[in-house]
């Protein structure tokens, strides 16, 4: 008898098993909700990090929006991230908007 050997889920088991839409924007959004909540979460640990966007965050609701859009990859055009359609939905919704928040801190903070 063979030894069992742990194997890591695929990226379908996870999706399927878990209800993540899309693993590589869920877990920008984690990372994500960690500087919003500047804290670790437990990346198995679903159910405190569905529940955790609950709260809003001090960085506003701009922030607050686009990190809960990563989580559950909505943002209209599905989840496959070779679209381009949910490649320009993504930059718009999420790397615009960062590089806005961002753009403002440095005007505002010498």
């Amino acid at each position: 008898m063979l030894p069992h050997v742990p194997t890591t889920p695929s990226d379908d088991d996870v999706q399927m098993l878990c209800g993540i839409r899309n693993v590589t924007l869920h877990s920008l959004g984690v990372a994500l909700l960690q500087i919003w909540r500047w804290e670790l979460f437990d990346t198995q640990d679903l159910v405190v990090i569905r529940k955790a966007p609950a709260k809003p965050s001090r960085l506003g609701p701009r922030y607050d929006d686009l990190t809960t859009s990563c989580l559950w990859c909505d943002f209209g055009f599905g989840a496959d991230h070779n679209r381009p359609q949910l490649q320009g939905a993504i930059y718009k919704t999420v790397i615009y908007e960062l590089e806005q928040m961002v753009d403002l801190l440095e005007r505002n903070c010498p």
